[in-house]
């Protein structure tokens, strides 16, 4: 069954897959950037904003991977893809709190975030990797 979730992926039309990481691109690009946006959530251990970014990037990892914007030619579940998708998102997590610093009114880069996302990369690949290990036992 989990060695059929990457086929399931590979069998939705690849432009499909750019289009929503297109759409999700824009999204994620205007919610970092809103002017004093702030969640408050009262007695959690874990701040909501801090999930958001780890939901975010790790979904933000698993979009690149899935569009083939790293590996347009070798499978999905490929290492060169996870890796070269966890970097992007790795990238884009960076710069994102850079422009937030500089040109965003209210907002500054927090390490903080920093580490949730890469903590939401990290879910992300190690996700992936358990994926590729189910496809090729399944493929033995």
């Amino acid at each position: 069954m989990i060695a059929g979730l990457a086929a399931a992926v590979e069998r939705f039309p690849l432009i499909s897959r750019r289009r929503i990481f297109v759409v999700y691109g824009i999204a994620l690009i205007i919610g970092t950037h809103i002017p004093r946006f702030k969640l408050q959530g009262a007695g959690m251990i874990i701040p909501p904003d801090r999930i958001l970014h780890l939901l975010a990037f790790g979904g933000l990892t698993m979009l690149i991977m899935g569009a083939h914007l790293i590996n347009r030619q070798g499978a999905l579940l490929s290492k060169r893809n996870i890796y070269g998708s966890a970097v992007s998102a790795f990238l884009w997590g960076s710069l994102t709190e850079l422009t937030q610093q500089f040109l965003v009114p209210g907002r500054w880069a927090n390490s903080w975030d920093v580490g949730c996302n890469i903590t939401g990369i990290t879910l992300a690949i190690i996700v992936c990797l358990i994926l590729r290990r189910a496809q090729i036992n399944a493929a033995n």
